[in-house]
């Protein structure tokens, strides 16, 4: 486990540009979330390079909540659980890992403009020995600091929203995230990265159905070029109310070929329950 956890690390460090889309306690390719309620959402990604059980998921549990006129507080928690398929007769112990916490704030400076801004603590239980660090990554790599080591990121961004006819949404955001790094290992003292995606959300009853695309440049890079320091991935999804419930699946894939050699795609489910 130790060789195939430190190689994949090493791997995903430089597919992923040692990052992921921190900015919302959320995947920015999902349905929008509540003004005020709580959500969950479970991933799993269906990877190449070797076969991870069923079970193994990246799991986020997130919640909004209104502090003032315009100003919202937003959380989440994630974890995940990892675990190899092996051949009979090869014992495979599971993985399961607490990453570290987002905590933000968001402000609606229009109804069509909101910014947001938060960070997360650096309180994650992955180490030398744990996989399900490693299924979290995979499950989501624009969300993959959620579960990275020694490292402190705060970012800043604005998403734009413009209502068309028939009540579609179209979403267009942006902004900057600094990885800090805290450990003793030579990966530099900073990262810079450009966030930005564009999505639609098409209401039909009580269904939503939406698509996107969202990347992440890294800036920072002294090496390369555009192609070769960014990320990006499409996205799909539809929920359906029941009440204040909404159940929903969401579907992600790699448009880059380096990561799309890791991992084909990654399923999931998602729940939100809007608060009174």
């Amino acid at each position: 486990m130790n060789g195939i956890r430190s190689g994949l690390i090493a791997a995903l460090l430089g597919v992923v540009l040692m990052g992921a889309q921190p900015l919302a306690a959320q995947s920015y390719l999902l349905p929008g979330t509540p003004q005020k309620g709580v959500w969950l959402e479970i991933s799993h990604p269906d990877v190449e390079v070797f076969e991870v059980s069923a079970p193994s998921t990246a799991w986020y549990a997130s919640g909004r909540y209104p502090l003032a006129p315009r100003f919202w507080g937003v959380a989440e928690l994630p974890f995940a659980y990892g675990k190899l398929n092996r051949p009979a007769g090869v014992e495979s112990d599971g993985s399961t890992v607490l990453g570290n916490p987002y905590l933000g704030i968001e402000y609606a400076l229009t109804d069509r403009i909101q910014l947001e801004a938060g960070g997360r603590l650096p309180l994650t239980t992955a180490d030398e020995q744990s996989f399900g660090d490693v299924v979290g990554f995979l499950a989501d790599p624009l969300r993959g600091e959620a579960f990275m080591q020694d490292v402190v990121p705060i970012s800043g961004g604005v998403v734009f929203h413009h209502g068309l006819a028939g009540g579609v949404d179209l979403r267009a955001r942006g902004g900057l995230t600094s990885l800090f790094w805290r450990g003793d290992d030579d990966l530099g003292e900073t990262m810079t990265a450009l966030d930005y995606g564009v999505m639609a959300l098409v209401p039909r009853g009580a269904a939503r159905f939406g698509g996107g695309v969202t990347g992440r440049w890294d800036v920072s890079a002294d090496e390369d070029g555009f192609a070769e320091n960014s990320l990006h991935q499409l996205g799909l999804n539809a929920d359906y109310a029941f009440g204040r419930m909404r159940p929903g699946i969401t579907l992600r894939v790699p448009l880059d070929s380096d990561y799309r050699d890791m991992v084909k795609s990654s399923v999931g489910i998602s729940l939100q329950v809007t608060l009174p």
